[in-house]
């Protein structure tokens, strides 16, 4: 779940229009007092609606008034006009963030550590199995600590996508479901058709290590893709999101999760423009 290419672009656009909507319908503007990233009670964060920032702050902390939303665009316009304190977002999606809106700056981590993992299907036991013995060995390989190293370079460049080669057969095949626009994690390069990213190459290594062909099937919705998981015409929905939420997919019975592909932290993302000294004190700007 994150950011497009084009994401920039369309933000400016909407700033736009929000920009009229400030002038003439005013917004309280929530600037001026400092944030500790320890104490955010009484703040106002804002996150997406479900995704696994939403999760942690809502389960996790007491005090805080949440506010979700439905696209990036709408949230962080909310937090350039000062309707929010901070966002909260997941630190590879802040990392793109940054680089391509300099204008949002990372101010602190939240939630360290969490464990991310993909989405798979409970009536494929064996092929569940397999990946989680793969994925334990991987973690601990060069070529796990390579992307890792190149998702945090995407903090200043776009990611380098590394093309794995799969020589499986079409009489084996992994079909697997990812969302298109997401640096680093998944996306299309439009200039080779090719699908590139973190979790495209980890999950080709997969592919490679049972001996099958990958298919990437893009998803159009997340509740589409967890329906087409359920039925089988998936083998696996890389959508790596938080392990809390592995008890209430399977209360459903219809989906459930691997053992925790990434650890990700969940950081605080505020207007640089409004903590320009703590960020010189700090030396990033």
């Amino acid at each position: 779940m994150g950011i497009g290419k084009n994401h920039a672009k369309r933000i400016s656009f909407a700033l736009f229009f929000f920009m009229i909507l400030f002038l003439f319908g005013g917004c309280l503007r929530k600037v001026g007092e400092p944030l500790d990233i320890n104490n955010l009670q009484g703040k106002t964060i804002g996150c997406m609606l479900a995704y696994s920032s939403d999760y942690i702050l809502t389960n996790d902390y007491d005090g805080i008034e949440v506010r979700r939303f439905d696209t990036y665009t709408d949230m962080m316009m909310a937090l350039t006009f000062h309707q929010l304190d901070a966002v909260a977002m997941e630190m590879d999606e802040s990392y793109v963030f940054c680089r391509l809106q300099p204008e949002f700056a990372i101010y602190g981590l939240f939630k360290e550590d969490e464990p991310f993992c993909y989405y798979m299907n409970p009536d494929t036991p064996e092929l569940n199995e397999t990946f989680n013995a793969f994925i334990r060995e991987f973690r601990e390989t060069e070529e796990y600590r390579d992307i890792r190293r190149r998702v945090q370079a995407s903090a200043f460049e776009p990611y380098v996508s590394k093309a794995i080669d799969n020589p499986g057969t079409e009489e084996k095949t992994l079909t697997v479901s990812v969302f298109d626009g997401w640096e680093p994690v998944s996306y299309l390069d439009f200039e080779t058709d090719e699908w590139e990213g973190s979790d495209i190459e980890l999950i080709t290594h997969f592919a490679n290590a049972i001996g099958a062909k990958v298919e990437f099937e893009p998803i159009g919705s997340y509740t589409q893709a967890v329906v087409e998981l359920s039925r089988g015409k998936v083998d696996i929905m890389v959508c790596p999101d938080s392990i809390r939420y592995k008890e209430d997919l399977e209360k459903a019975n219809n989906v459930t999760m691997s053992e925790w592909v990434w650890k990700k932290d969940i950081v605080i993302m505020v207007n640089s423009a409004d903590y320009k000294d703590y960020f010189a004190a700090k030396g990033e700007n």
